[in-house]
């Protein structure tokens, strides 16, 4: 909420906190998709009533616990911003940083309660520099490549939203020391609605290369993922009961594991194709790549699965090559090299949509192997 030194006080909608772990939130969004109007009402209508009596002059944050029947409960008021304020600059299109400033120094706030509009979806994800797959364990050292997504929303711009848009203070070359909280950058997206703002998301922590320590990207794509969050279904104990074992990269099942094959054996194809062209072969028996292959993967209980997959029709020059598996042919192209980042080099694939989330990048697929024209079957 926003109030001035001349008695106007205004709400700006709520925003979702609940995905949490420890008390420390994750993810935010905005709006709600759990309250109703006639609750989302009554709360701001709480909120400038409590700024009013205390005449509160600045951006301020009123919390609230909100029960199953939507009854709800004050515990607390922040007296500033909050991390997760763009959420709330993206659905109403205002800079909370301008005018609280504008606030403080005794101007008056520039628009009234009915003005303040409600326009899409927003969501945060909190990226920090900790090892999901070893109990979060915070992660110190050099930033050897960081590497946001593509944005196109900025802080202070409230003229280009429906983008995404990354808050951050670090850069690649940069160290991350022990002495500080772990969160390293803000990763915000603008959609839509809630599904469109979900998908942004997705596509833009796939983006997120980092480098050099460890992130908490795989498990913020684990949540999105997650069917219970992508229905709204949470509540603060969500992320406690969905993974009290801990996280793991196969708590993370891929939209079309077939892809993942074909990728895997394209990967493997174009390694091999790279090593082919090693010097001081002996004449007549160089190494030749043929195109079948086998990716072994791990179920869910730890045990080996052996899928075919033929990769025909490779071209090393424009990357492009067909893969076959599982009675399904998928046309991949791609200058990405081994060393590079995945988003490093444009890559198309045609027949399924490009849906892996970074989870993905380490669920446990081991590799392919290739029968050469010397009959042999090396395992990479």
């Amino acid at each position: 909420m926003l109030g001035d030194a001349h008695g106007n006080v205004i709400y700006l909608n709520e925003r979702e906190c609940s995905i949490q772990r420890r008390h420390q939130k994750v993810i935010e969004e905005a709006p709600s998709p759990f309250i109703s109007d006639a609750t989302r009402k009554a709360m701001g209508e709480q909120a400038v009533a409590l700024a009013k009596a205390v005449r509160y002059q600045s951006a301020g944050t009123v919390e609230f616990v909100v029960g199953k029947d939507q009854s709800f409960y004050f515990p607390e008021m922040n007296t500033r911003l909050q991390v997760e304020h763009p959420v709330t600059e993206c659905i109403t299109g205002l800079d909370l940083v301008e005018l609280m400033i504008r606030v403080a120094a005794g101007e008056k706030l520039p628009l009234a309660q009915a003005d303040v509009k409600r326009d899409g979806w927003a969501i945060e994800c909190r990226i920090n520099a900790e090892d999901p797959f070893r109990s979060f364990l915070p992660s110190t050292g050099r930033l050897v490549r960081f590497q946001p997504p593509k944005t196109s929303m900025w802080a202070s711009n409230t003229e280009h939203l429906q983008g995404v848009r990354v808050d951050t203070g670090v850069g690649e070359g940069g160290e991350i020391p022990m002495y500080y909280d772990s969160m390293i950058a803000k990763l915000i997206v603008h959609g839509t609605d809630r599904n469109d703002a979900i998908a942004k998301m997705r596509e833009a922590l796939n983006g997120f290369v980092i480098r050099g320590i460890s992130s908490n990207i795989p498990f913020q794509a684990a949540l999105l993922a997650h069917p219970k969050f992508v229905a709204g279904d949470f509540n603060t104990g969500f992320i406690a009961e969905n993974y009290a074992g801990g996280f793991k990269a196969e708590d993370v099942p891929h939209s079309d594991p077939d892809f993942l094959v074909a990728l895997a054996a394209r990967a493997n194809r174009r390694a091999l194709q790279r090593s082919a062209g090693i010097g001081g072969q002996m004449r007549g028996h160089e190494f030749k790549v043929g195109e079948d292959y086998v990716v072994v993967k791990l179920d869910a209980e730890g045990r080996h699965q052996r899928q075919p997959a033929k990769v025909r029709d490779y071209e090393a020059k424009s990357g492009s090559s067909i893969v076959e598996t599982n009675g399904r042919s998928f046309a991949i192209c791609s200058q990405w090299h081994w060393a590079a980042p995945a988003s490093a080099a444009p890559s198309t694939a045609r027949r399924s949509p490009r849906r892996s989330s970074v989870a993905s990048a380490r669920t446990r697929w081991r590799c392919a192997s290739s029968t050469t024209a010397r009959g042999s079957t090396p395992w990479c």
